[in-house]
């Protein structure tokens, strides 16, 4: 009977002691657990604000990006609008200077044609008077002199022809004179219509040279922004690969 309550007396003590000790292995396991589960919480907590941060950067870097390249663009639109601004400026002050020139040149050819026109109507004037004093004079001559009568109307009738003969000779001169004044102008009036011509062609070839120049600009900085929003696209979605590849391994490891 001794021995028996002897031995299920150690047999509960060894199953106290198994009990105790199986605790104290569960209780480390369970601390062990519930620390590493804290740490991959602490952990995931970190990467997440990590990758907000990272994201906040990328998003004030791109935004910046973005202001200078609209700052660029805007700088240069305003500055072709002001060269635009300022040719047409030019061009008009231009305009007015070679207008003023051109009255300034037809003033003073018609005042020479003026002064021309006075002078030949006082020579008429003149040629008109002597005349009528010569008629005069003849008269006088014929009451006087019946014989050089003849003589006198002949020298008349020379001094008709010479004056008519010259008459003519001045007509035509003048008619001469005036075709080459019209030729001189119509000549400037030509050398400026060409001039007006080339420097229209000229402008638009210029126009065209610009834009295809702010074309190929604009192609450039849109392929590298494609490029660079291309590459974050690409790293996240490397980042995100390799953020799943540990996660599954440290799956497994655990």
């Amino acid at each position: 009977h001794d021995r028996k309550v002897k031995e299920e007396h150690d047999r509960k003590v060894k199953e106290e002691h198994d009990r105790k000790v199986k605790e104290e292995h569960d209780r480390k396991v369970k601390e062990e657990h519930d620390r590493k589960v804290k740490e991959e919480h602490d952990r995931k907590v970190k990467e997440e604000h990590d990758r907000k941060v990272k994201e906040e950067h990328d998003r004030k870097v791109k935004e910046e990006h973005d202001r200078k390249i609209k700052e660029e663009h805007d700088r240069k639109i305003k500055e072709e609008h002001d060269r635009k601004v300022k040719e047409e400026h030019d061009r008009k002050v231009k305009e007015e200077h070679d207008r003023k020139l051109k009255e300034e040149h037809d003033r003073k050819l018609k005042e020479e044609l003026d002064q021309k026109q006075k002078h030949e109507h006082n020579r008429k004037l003149k040629e008109e008077y002597d005349v009528k004093q010569k008629q005069e004079h003849d008269r006088k001559l014929k009451e006087d002199h019946d014989r050089k009568l003849k003589e006198e109307q002949d020298l008349k009738l020379k001094e008709e022809h010479d004056r008519k003969t010259k008459e003519e000779h001045d007509r035509k001169l003048k008619e001469e004179h005036d075709r080459k004044l019209k030729e001189e102008h119509d000549s400037k009036v030509k050398e400026e219509h060409d001039r007006k011509v080339k420097e229209e062609h000229d402008r638009k070839l210029k126009e065209e040279h610009d834009r295809k120049v702010k074309e190929e600009h604009d192609r450039k900085v849109k392929e590298e922004h494609d490029r660079k929003v291309k590459e974050e696209h690409d790293r996240k979605v490397k980042e995100e690969h390799d953020r799943k590849v540990k996660e599954e391994h440290d799956r497994k490891v655990k």
